[in-house]
């Protein structure tokens, strides 16, 4: 790619891309507080954390048991994947599922947006969506058929400079769409004791998903904040205020400025806590975040983690300190005693052990033949992964003291192992190891 950006504009524009998808599969939801929890979510939460409606239908992991572990929705109408995000109608709306496309502007003042960029290397079924995040609410755009002839592009730089672009990737012109051909719901909070509750979404066709536990005292979205894995922690708020690198000196956080998060995750070594937030500056990003700087620290209510089940693949809930349940976090392989994610493997849906804080680096030399299992300082993980080839690895004896440690990138540089940080031998383990899920939309 050449363009006319610094590396910073580059990685940025790139980064607020990534961010606008990310926070399409959910983040922070900016809606008035409600205590009702919704005509349609009252009769069934907190013992089921989502159901089908007439148009939306849930997108679910299905366990050989029949289990099924919800992850999104399927909009029967328009045949689109989509997740619920503030549209720019200014209503929470079920738009589409982010699809690899990034929208750009055809306008030096990057006013216009007219393309889309196709990031995907193999595009999805169905209708082409493009969402672009903003402070105004996130925008639907339809892409055309084909790709067109190349096109003098512009996009935005962190500093909301727009500047002209020369990519490789296939350019698609776009239409907008309008915000009310997608399904329209609200967002409320059920309570589930006087400082916890459960953040429920409903749609307006009766299809409803509990998003998230919610901090009633004060006043905004939690989830389990685990790092320690003890399986008991905090209602930790969603999102970590970080920097742009060397780009802002500021911490950015992602919300707009009319809906700055009461509070921010923020994080010491292996515990997690929470402050409050302010706003440090009105401006806003193009992608819906905003600088800000951490207050008070406060004491966030108590979640735990509770398997439930009989089967290989058990659910694992969210709860209250109490235990009452809140939501559906994911899987957990009770035979390998692992915590597990859906994940494709070589063609097919697998519960792949979560690899959070690991990396994987060769030892010995560097014919990449036996890699050793490198954990953070708060978690020592028991698999490992490693994706070119895509191998599977899992922890075996300590390292000893003296080997020789290969970190293969652009190039091969070695080391001798200290025990400095804890390293493990580890084996190739068989994707027959691991369970199958099937992903079906209801």
């Amino acid at each position: 790619m050449k363009s006319g950006y610094t590396r910073c504009s580059v990685v940025f524009r790139r980064l607020l891309f990534a961010l606008a998808a990310v926070g399409a599969c959910g983040g922070h939801i900016a809606s008035a507080p409600s205590n009702d929890g919704g005509a349609d979510a009252s009769t069934s939460f907190p013992s089921a954390d989502y159901a089908s409606g007439s148009r939306l239908r849930a997108q679910t992991y299905r366990t050989a048991d029949g289990d099924a572990i919800f992850h999104g929705w399927f909009d029967t109408k328009l045949n689109v994947a989509c997740t619920f995000q503030i549209a720019d109608d200014g209503i929470l709306r079920c738009l589409p599922a982010p699809q690899g496309y990034e929208v750009v502007y055809s306008d030096t003042s990057c006013s216009d947006a007219s393309f889309a960029l196709d990031h995907n290397v193999v595009d999805p079924t169905g209708p082409r969506y493009a969402v672009l995040s903003s402070c105004a609410g996130a925008s639907a755009f339809l892409l055309s058929g084909a790709p067109v002839g190349a096109q003098t592009l512009y996009a935005p730089t962190w500093n909301g400079a727009c500047v002209g672009i020369i990519d490789d990737f296939p350019t698609f012109s776009i239409l907008h769409q309008d915000a009310s051909i997608f399904v329209a719901a609200h967002a409320t909070t059920k309570p589930v004791d006087a400082i916890l509750g459960g953040r429920i979404i409903a749609a307006d066709d009766g299809a409803f998903e509990t998003s998230s536990a919610y901090d009633i005292v004060h006043g905004d979205e939690c989830d389990l904040g685990d790092p320690s894995l003890n399986s008991t922690s905090i209602c930790a708020p969603p999102e970590t205020a970080y920097p742009f690198e060397s780009c802002s000196p500021a911490l950015v956080a992602p919300a707009c400025a009319n809906a700055l998060p009461a509070a921010l995750r923020t994080q010491s070594g292996c515990a997690a806590s929470a402050a409050t937030a302010t706003l440090s500056a009105q401006s806003c990003f193009p992608s819906g975040h905003v600088t800000v700087t951490t207050g008070d620290p406060f004491d966030p209510p108590p979640l735990k983690q509770t398997v439930q089940g009989t089967s290989r693949l058990q659910k694992r809930w969210i709860t209250s300190g109490t235990g009452i349940p809140i939501r559906v976090a994911g899987l957990h392989d009770s035979l390998l005693d692992v915590d597990c994610h859906a994940a494709m493997y070589g063609g097919a849906m697998y519960c792949l052990p979560d690899f959070e804080g690991v990396s994987v680096i060769r030892y010995t030399d560097c014919s990449e033949v036996e890699p050793a299992i490198i954990a953070n300082a708060c978690w020592t993980p028991k698999y490992a992964m490693v994706n070119s080839p895509p191998r599977i690895f899992v922890k075996g004896a300590p390292l000893e003291i003296g080997a020789k440690v290969c970190t293969i990138g652009e190039g091969c540089v070695c080391d001798t192992y200290d025990g400095s940080f804890a390293a493990y031998h580890s084996t190739v383990v068989s994707i027959d190891t691991f369970a199958q899920l099937e992903d079906v939309t209801e």
